[in-house]
């Protein structure tokens, strides 16, 4: 009997998990079928540029210059990122001379970041909006600016070697 009971049992939650009730038997039948589905956040970064300082004319206090970009979010949804470099630090080095020349930098939402918010080395932004269009519909929404002071870039040998690489990473929220 014990095992009648378990079988029976069985029987009875198949059924009841059964997403389909089948139609019935006629001229015409129909039954139903539910789609579902999962969209997981996807975010892609694009028409990032290098930064080509040029030459420091030894003058200005602050040299700046930067690169915009652009940011998908699937549904324009919000993003964060960070910022590191091949040097592990916001800095710059040369090859020829060994010396190092430390950088601030900023991101912002839009295409200049002179205006955006300070960023630390390999640390979160405040979040963002990306863009719907993979590419943005033409038009960048995101920039970074690394700015050298003018002790720092006197207190260096002269150099035209010096570089660092910056990694943007950006994560969906």
């Amino acid at each position: 009997m014990n095992n009648f009971s378990k079988t029976v049992t069985g029987i009875a939650l198949a059924l009841a998990t059964s997403t389909s009730l089948a139609g019935t038997l006629g001229d015409d039948s129909s039954d139903t079928s539910l789609v579902t589905l999962e969209v997981t956040d996807k975010v892609q970064i694009s028409n990032i540029s290098n930064i080509p300082m040029g030459e420091y004319n030894g003058t200005d206090a602050t040299w700046s210059d930067g690169t915009s970009y652009c940011v998908f979010r699937n549904g324009g949804d919000q993003y964060r990122l960070k910022l590191t470099t091949d040097e592990g630090a916001f800095q710059v080095a040369s090859a020829t001379t060994g010396d190092t020349i430390p950088f601030t930098a900023q991101v912002d939402s839009d295409a200049d970041a002179s205006d955006g918010a300070a960023i630390a080395y390999d640390a979160w932004s405040a979040n963002m909006n990306g863009a719907s269009a993979t590419d943005c519909s033409g038009a960048d929404n995101g920039s970074i600016e690394v700015t050298f002071t003018q002790a720092n870039l006197l207190a260096v040998s002269s150099g035209s070697d010096y570089k660092a690489t910056i990694t943007v990473f950006v994560e969906p929220i």
